[in-house]
């Protein structure tokens, strides 16, 4: 057997994240869980399924596609429990969404630790060096960079979904302070677009957070939270919402602040 590289683990992650943070919300958005929840978890198996074969098709081997049976056989039975019993909506949300990945993740790693399949076929190396010859791009410089940019990718796609996700399980512990304040929030608005301003700040915060941490840009972090909290003076002087404003931008920041120490430890990032 021979030794799995670490492009091909963030390769794997890369795959699973454009999958999970990505995709997945593209066709939420035009398929109803409630309508036929087996069909709806089919459909999202499926495409796991086929987004992680076709994003990996340079090192596909039959072992790797057998790992992905299994992660596409967790998702379907995660989606379909999920909608019987509701678990998005629970105080239980975060747990959940967490085991979740977390068992993705052991998947993902077991497949890289067991498949070892090579870094890319003859075929798709030869394919890939014909390509970047005719961009006049160096093929050296891609192979010493490119672990790095689809790591970079992973966490980027993480902290935007996955990112809003977490955040929004944290909230689901405290339905009673969460109501409250989006209440006061909204006596001029229409309560979704309130939720949809919080939610794209959140996912705004935790791009430039991570961006910083993967830079080592750490005074301007320090700056920028500074400058959020000044927006927010006045209102902060609410008990309620100052309790809210700090659950949310501090599990905001944990995830992105995460996914820089992850990317940083496991890739090496200075």
């Amino acid at each position: 057997m021979s030794t799995p590289s670490l492009h091909t683990l963030a390769a794997l992650l890369c795959a699973y994240a454009l999958f999970e943070f990505v995709l997945k919300r593209l066709v939420l958005g035009s398929l109803s869980p409630t309508a036929n929840a087996t069909a709806h978890a089919l459909c999202l198996a499926l495409l796991l399924l086929g987004t992680m074969s076709i994003l990996t098709v340079g090192m596909l081997t039959p072992t790797l596609a057998a790992g992905y049976a299994v992660l596409a056989a967790s998702a379907f039975a995660y989606e379909v429990t999920s909608a019987h019993y509701r678990w998005n909506e629970s105080r239980k949300a975060l747990e959940w969404y967490a085991a979740k990945q977390i068992t993705a993740g052991g998947v993902l790693f077991a497949v890289w630790q067991l498949a070892a399949p090579p870094d890319s076929h003859a075929w798709y190396a030869e394919l890939e060096r014909s390509c970047l010859t005719a961009l006049g791009s160096s093929v050296e410089r891609l192979n010493s960079n490119r672990t790095l940019i689809l790591a970079v990718i992973s966490a980027y796609a993480f902290v935007v979904d996955g990112g809003t996700r977490i955040v929004r399980g944290v909230f689901n512990k405290f339905p009673v302070l969460y109501d409250n304040v989006v209440r006061k929030l909204s006596r001029n608005k229409e309560r979704g677009i309130e939720e949809n301003v919080g939610e794209w700040i959140g996912v705004l915060e935790r791009l430039i957070t991570l961006t910083f941490v993967l830079t080592g840009s750490f005074t301007a972090l320090a700056f920028a939270l500074t400058a959020k909290s000044i927006a927010r003076f006045k209102e902060l002087e609410d008990k309620e919402f100052a309790e809210y404003y700090l659950l949310g931008t501090s599990s905001s920041l944990l995830v992105a602040l995460f996914a820089g120490m992850m990317l940083t430890i496991l890739f090496d990032i200075r």
